[in-house]
């Protein structure tokens, strides 16, 4: 398995105040970029373990976070080896991809559109074209998943239904990122 972050963000984006640092943003392309298709990964895959991981600044930018993470990691009760790379350093930007390995079947989701190539031939694409948030304008992308979280979010707060994701699932995919950005957060 492995995801791939390829994206690109132009120094003018890390010039705004706060942007890039510990203070302000709480990290770098993980925490700020990289989280929303963590999430994904975590839910799709299960349980994670990073057992190696680099994080640094590359010569691209000048911000006091990360830019650029790789991690060696395993997902799920088999501890599936996986790969992460996430960066705001890839210009001109490319879509995220995920690559899921099942016994029957492989599934490729690159930025909004899945397909899964099943070991008997076939086929299934789902979804579609769109902006995922790779671009180096980062606001060039629909907003209505974010309104569709906001609203069930609100939704909660009235009782009207419960969170489809608890506050133990963002810690995990917190601790995940802490664990892949602990080399640059220690020099």
């Amino acid at each position: 398995m492995h995801c791939l972050i390829p994206w690109w963000r132009p120094q003018s984006y890390y010039n705004e105040p706060g942007r890039g640092t510990f203070a302000w943003d709480g990290g770098g392309v993980m925490l700020t970029q990289a989280i929303h298709t963590l999430d994904v990964l975590r839910a799709l895959c299960g349980g994670a373990r990073i057992s190696a991981a680099h994080a640094a600044t590359s010569h691209l930018h000048r911000m006091e976070a990360e830019d650029m993470v790789c991690a060696l990691a395993s997902f799920g009760p088999e501890a599936a080896p996986s790969t992460i790379m996430a960066t705001t350093a890839c210009y001109p930007g490319m879509p995220e991809t995920m690559t899921l390995i099942f016994e029957r079947m492989t599934i490729r989701i690159e930025g909004l559109q899945a397909q899964v190539f099943h070991h008997d031939g076939r086929i299934v694409t789902v979804g579609g074209e769109g902006a995922s948030g790779n671009a180096a304008d980062p606001m060039a992308f629909d907003h209505a998943g974010h309104q569709e979280l906001i609203s069930a979010f609100l939704d909660a707060l009235e009782g009207k239904a419960p969170l489809a994701v608890d506050l133990s699932d963002l810690i995990k995919t917190r601790e995940l990122i802490d664990a892949m950005t602990e080399s640059h957060n220690s020099r």
